[in-house]
């Protein structure tokens, strides 16, 4: 099994690159920026990659020193330095060109942290004296924007979707001072919610509270073996560059499960490299997206699945050894319309032999997840974690053709792997569920052991042993939890509201599979804002990052931001005095009681305590 060392790595590798911004006595501070990932032997900036240099040039005016860093995996051929160097260098010439003064300088470095393989990173240095106006040196840098007080959003974006446009990337506040540290100590049995959803019961499965599932079909932690074929139909052809997707597809899909995972799963792959021809018209293997999303398991739906993964896989048989194979992932040609996606999900679908045993776990992914701001390798790291019997945190009434007009998603709103949108972690309840989180990295409060305190919580996707979540348990089935956040090169690098702060979210485990057990909480006076993704197409969610001021009262207690940092947030838990049962929220949510937009209301939430 491969080890956890990619963030660890990515951090090593940023601190040989330039001065630290936390140092103290450093002349300069630093940002940093990570442009998209290039295509292939790609050496030119794209215009995505453009917009990232410029918005980095024009985020740091005062900037002296502009760095660009083509970075090589550490254990690829030296002539991969000729490729990442020209890279660097096309993002150098860029940044001159937008700024003439900027002093810039090209070069390469190797890696051992995958997901920066290939990549440019980009270094600017401001004298500190020169720092403008609302940034704060020496913890996480905010813009000039930023104000010591709240800043309500007032551009309406869309009025049916109640969505407005943000002003300021960070919404900053004059911060309370940092509570002393001063807890009591830790048992973290005592924040093992009950699990109580009548529908989890039922089906003993896809489990958001403990015991844990031990569904006899949960994948185990270990190396799993992967065969990744690409498969066409007679009128309907493959492209000849799919290895150019799949390959660095699969590599992320390694990266994120040893970072989420704490290196407890990791991966096996093997690639057949071609396409092999179906028997049959495309059109004898129909299936529309309503037939897949609204009846699952029915007759029609199970029949189709059958006559592929039955065809798909005694055509492949002559060419591909799946001799300890647990998972077999199927790639249709990338334009077709034929199909949504034939997934096995045992003990629903059926076993299919090969020559070598036997296969039910698998995946073949529709279209969708090939277009244009989407990744095949999100759908293959969302969909295993439902073998590891983690659940759905979306709104499975909401899902596809079955949503409704003006209707948010999810509780979640797109802050998790498991509800799709623009931020990619796993959250550390999920994690410590599936018994990856270390117990070091959870601290539980009750009401029995509490004691007001401040903690420095490091963000969820590094992977040593510091804390990264607080527990605060409000009941047997329901709990707050709080973790530190920063964007990392899983999240989708796209304009958007900062997510780089603290989320606060409410775990309920009387609440069913794809029902919202897991609700994000803002605070309050936030609103839905619209973010932009790809062509024309945009994400609303809640603005729910907690920067630096920000706070929420919730069923008594007190949670403020004190102070961001660069990978971590000190934030102080307190009880508040006087108060009273019952009392409106303070905080923003949605749940499935508010989640019709068409519904006049304010934006407040029915979690009420």
């Amino acid at each position: 099994m491969r080890k956890a060392i990619a963030l660890i790595s990515s951090l090593l590798l940023v601190a040989t690159l330039a001065t630290p911004a936390q140092s103290a006595g450093a002349k300069y501070s630093v940002y940093q920026k990570t442009l998209a990932t290039f295509s292939s032997s790609a050496t030119t900036l794209t215009t995505q990659q453009k917009a990232q240099v410029k918005a980095t040039v024009e985020a740091n005016p005062t900037a002296e020193k502009f760095i660009c860093t083509g970075i090589r995996y550490y254990d690829q051929p030296m002539s991969v330095n000729i490729t990442v160097r020209k890279r660097a260098k096309a993002a150098c010439e860029y940044a001159k060109q937008l700024n003439p003064a900027l002093s810039t300088w090209f070069q390469n470095k190797p890696t051992k942290a995958r997901s920066y393989a290939g990549k440019v990173l980009l270094t600017l240095k401001t004298a500190r004296n020169t720092a403008r106006p609302g940034q704060k040196v020496g913890s996480l840098e905010y813009p000039s924007c930023d104000s010591g007080s709240s800043q309500p959003l007032t551009r309406v974006d869309n009025k049916n979707w109640l969505t407005y446009s943000y002003d300021c990337p960070t919404d900053r506040q004059t911060p309370e001072e940092a509570l002393a540290y001063n807890p009591q100590p830790s048992d973290l049995d005592q924040c093992k919610l009950i699990e109580t959803s009548p529908g989890r019961a039922r089906w003993e499965d896809l489990t958001a509270g403990f015991p844990a599932s031990d569904h006899p079909y949960r994948l185990s932690d270990g190396n799993h073996r992967i065969a990744v074929i690409p498969v066409q139909w007679p009128d309907l052809k493959g492209e000849l560059d799919i290895m150019e997707t799949l390959k660095p597809a699969a590599q992320k899909v390694d990266d994120w499960y040893e970072t989420y995972t704490r290196g407890k799963v990791g991966f096996d792959w093997s690639f057949y490299d071609g396409w092999i021809t179906l028997p049959d018209e495309s059109s004898n293997y129909s299936q529309s997206e309503t037939q897949a999303n609204t009846d699952q398991h029915g007759e029609e739906n199970t029949r189709v699945i059958d006559y592929f993964w039955s065809n798909a896989l005694e055509a492949s048989d002559p060419y591909v050894d799946f001799t300890d194979v647990d998972m077999v992932f199927f790639i249709l040609p990338t334009t077709q319309y034929v199909s949504n996606e034939f997934n096995l999900w045992p003990p629903h679908a059926g076993v299919f032999q090969t020559d070598e045993g036997p296969i039910e776990r698998g995946f073949s992914p529709g279209n969708y997840h090939f277009r244009d701001g989407n990744e095949v390798s999100m759908f293959w790291i969302h969909e295993m974690l439902h073998y590891f019997k983690l659940p759905d945190l979306y709104w499975v009434d909401q899902n596809s053709v079955k949503r409704s007009a003006y209707t948010m998603p999810g509780s979640i709103q797109g802050f998790d792997i498991m509800s799709g949108g623009i931020t990619k972690s796993l959250n550390g309840w999920l994690m410590w569920l599936a018994g990856w989180a270390q117990d070091k990295e959870l601290y539980c409060l009750t009401p029995g052991n509490f004691q007001e305190s401040s903690f420095e919580i490091t963000t969820i996707d590094q992977t040593d042993e510091s804390l990264k979540s607080v527990i605060l348990k409000l009941s047997e089935t329901s709990a707050v939890v709080i973790e530190s956040r920063r964007q990392t090169a899983f999240d989708s690098q796209i304009d958007q509201r900062s997510r780089d702060g603290v989320f606060v979210y409410h775990v309920n485990t009387a609440i069913g599979h794809g029902e919202g057990p897991l609700t994000i909480l803002a605070p309050a006076g936030r609103t839905l804002i619209a973010t932009l993704k790809g062509q024309g197409q945009q994400l609303t969610a809640l603005d729910a990052v907690l920067y630096e001021g920000n706070s929420i009262d919730i069923a008594g207690y007190h949670i403020t931001v004190n102070q961001a940092k660069e990978f971590s947030d000190v934030v102080s838990v307190s009880k508040i005095e006087g108060w009273v049962p019952g009392s409106s929220p303070n905080y923003v949510c949605h749940t499935k009681l508010n989640r019709d937009l068409t519904t006049s209301y304010e934006f407040s939430c029915p979690i009420i305590y």
